[in-house]
């Protein structure tokens, strides 16, 4: 009902709050204790948000659309020709279905002629579930007997005699409001049974023609019971059965009501007299070899009437045998049942069905163990795509994935940052391997979050360097104010890791740089297959990291002309940039309306420091293209002097 009304997750967080599993705790044709029942029932209620009566009635009205999806609607309708004569008959499938999920403790139902309502009596084991009751009937005489009824609840008692199971009982009313078939009968009542004992009685003649034995050996499983609940009568097999079965005897002595679940007094038995009965007695079987007697419970069922003259309860029943097996444990016979009796019909039956239903609890039971596996096999496959992601995007991986080619992909505009630790070398010389392992691991984990949040592709890192793009692979018209945002982040989390070994008292500093361009990219390599950037605009973008400033975004005049509305900037004026000339560079200090005085401070410092030598010669193998990879800037990098990389670290 959940995954139908709502949706899969929400059945999942119910599952996680109330710490039960899908597959164990939910097998069909499988019971589970009244616990996990109310459990999920409490857990339900508070995850969607549904009072626990309106749930109940919203499951009861479900449970009707599911039995008809599963094919019993022919069932339900075979159980009467209206809602009341339904009513009437839905203790007697409780106990048809009985025979098949023996550990079903159903509710009983007792219907009453209340003039222009139904007057129905709802009996259970279990408190608090009658809105269920409330929500099937509804649905009952809408899907099946097209009319539309209200169903209040007038009275509820959990006050019973002695001997009776039931812990609370319901008076609901059923009113008819509105009517597309014909008009419901009258529930049965009494002065309709006394009317047909009349009609019985016309029948039968003047004079009795059968005597008190022939009777008993007609009707082998019958009692007749007076006021005082003693046997006045009984059938010739059930004597058989226990010789303390016999006129006199008092019924208790002998026998128990199994079903339905009331005490055994017969004011008790006249309020159920509309439901069929099961009742419970001890057999005395002698064993052959041992000659011990070994008493054995035997099972009638069938139905109470009750003669007004002369004050006497009828039941007329037959042994209640579900399958071969039982009938071998109980040591009984076919010829113990008369011919006429369908149970013997319903035994095979039973057996074939039983047969079935242990096929189908085994099918049921490999199914859920499927489902878990494959559930397991797609968290693996979700990781290890997750993992596939992070080295290729998405749209590329799939395409590879289905063995389709990558071609490459001209962007016009895209934005590209670099960034790299401050005096990494030194640090590198002066800690154990461990530690620096663990540094950049800190800190990489921290900018990769930057990167899910800013929404933009992490290329790759090597050694100390860290390579960004913002709209590629995916396009988008706001890259360089994300790609911004993403250098800010950095910044910010870089001073919260400290360095390893010798100088694990400072905090890390990085120089970020960023420049927007065109570039071109492609999947290079077949055993390792990466995806890169090719261009200029790469260049560039390395080249205003490596002239950049610790604790700073160092970015190019086209990056500055994309976001010098959303973010805070300051000019840094004209520099020499290795492999470029003179070039107007600027300085990014924030967000807008953010507080960028320490930022202001640190871009005055360095406003005119050059940051690379000049005079020295490049060793870019860029050429003519211009085209760059990030190995080649971390090798550029390295070429820093050591005093202006490690800047103010030590």
């Amino acid at each position: 009902m959940v995954l139908e009304k709502f949706d899969e997750k929400t059945w999942a967080k119910i599952l996680l709050t109330a710490e039960l599993d899908d597959y164990e705790d939910f097998q069909l044709l499988k019971g589970y204790p009244d616990r996990k029942t109310f459990l999920l029932i409490e857990t339900i209620s508070k995850v969607v948000g549904i009072e626990v009566p309106a749930l109940l009635e919203l499951y009861g009205e479900y449970f009707l659309t599911y039995a008809i999806r599963m094919n019993f609607a022919s069932m339900i309708r075979s159980l009467g020709d209206d809602l009341s004569t339904f009513i009437v008959n839905l203790d007697s499938l409780h106990n048809l279905l009985q025979l098949t999920y023996t550990e079903m403790v159903p509710p009983s139902f007792l219907g009453e002629s209340g003039g222009p309502v139904m007057l129905v009596t709802y009996n259970s084991t279990r408190r608090g579930l009658y809105p269920i009751a409330v929500g099937l009937l509804r649905a009952v005489a809408a899907q099946i007997y097209n009319q539309v009824v209200e169903i209040v609840a007038k009275k509820t008692n959990t006050e019973f005699p002695e001997g009776t199971a039931y812990v609370e009982q319901v008076l609901l009313e059923i009113r008819v409001v509105s009517d597309s078939a014909d008009s419901p009968s009258p529930l049965p009542s009494r002065s309709i049974e006394q009317e047909s004992e009349g009609i019985l009685a016309e029948c039968a003649g003047p004079q009795p023609l059968l005597s008190n034995a022939q009777l008993t050996s007609l009707l082998p499983y019958h009692l007749v019971l007076d006021r005082q609940m003693r046997i006045v009568q009984c059938g010739r097999k059930l004597r058989q059965f226990n010789s303390g079965i016999r006129p006199g005897a008092a019924f208790g002595e002998a026998f128990s009501i199994a079903n339905p679940l009331v005490g055994a007094e017969f004011a008790e038995i006249l309020r159920f007299i509309n439901s069929a009965f099961t009742l419970a007695f001890r057999r005395l079987h002698t064993l052959e070899q041992s000659k011990q007697v070994v008493p054995r419970t035997i099972f009638v069922k069938g139905q109470m009437r009750h003669l007004a003259e002369p004050d006497l309860l009828v039941f007329l029943g037959s042994l209640r045998v579900a399958n071969l097996d039982q009938m071998q444990q109980d040591s009984l016979f076919m010829s113990d049942i008369p011919l006429f009796d369908v149970t013997r019909e319903l035994i095979t039956i039973n057996q074939q069905q039983k047969a079935d239903h242990t096929i189908n609890q085994k099918l049921n039971k490999a199914t859920a163990q499927l489902s878990k596996t494959t559930q397991a096999l797609n968290a693996e496959k979700r990781k290890t795509d997750n993992l596939l992601y992070q080295m290729l995007p998405k749209r590329v991986a799939e395409s590879l994935r289905n063995g389709e080619r990558v071609d490459a992909e001209k962007f016009s505009m895209v934005t590209v940052l670099f960034s790299d630790i401050v005096g990494f070398t030194d640090i590198c010389s002066g800690s154990p391997p461990e530690e620096v392992v663990s540094m950049l691991n800190s800190i990489f984990t921290k900018f990769d979050k930057h990167t899910e949040v800013n929404q933009v592709y992490k290329v790759e890192t090597i050694g100390d360097a860290y390579m960004v793009v913002g709209g590629c692979p995916d396009r988008t018209e706001d890259h360089a104010q994300r790609v911004a945002d993403q250098g800010l982040d950095m910044l910010a989390s870089s001073r919260l890791v400290r360095a390893a070994g010798s100088y694990k008292d400072c905090s890390i500093r990085i120089r970020v740089g960023m420049h927007s361009g065109p570039v071109v990219t492609g999947v290079v390599g077949e055993k390792m297959p990466r995806f890169c950037l090719f261009g200029d605009t790469v260049n560039t973008a390395s080249r205003m990291e490596s002239h950049g400033c610790p604790g700073l975004v160092h970015m190019s005049e086209p990056s500055y002309l994309l976001v010098k509305d959303s973010h805070v900037t300051e000019p840094r004026g004209k520099i020499y940039v290795k492999g470029k000339g003179e070039m107007r560079t600027y300085f990014l200090l924030g967000r807008a309306g953010a507080d960028c005085r320490v930022a202001m401070e640190t871009a005055a410092e360095w406003k005119n420091v050059q940051t690379w030598d000049e005079n020295k010669p490049s060793t870019s193998s860029a050429g003519a293209n211009g085209d760059t990879s990030l190995a080649s800037a971390a090798a550029e990098a390295a070429e820093i002097p050591t005093r202006t990389r490690i800047c103010h670290l030590l």
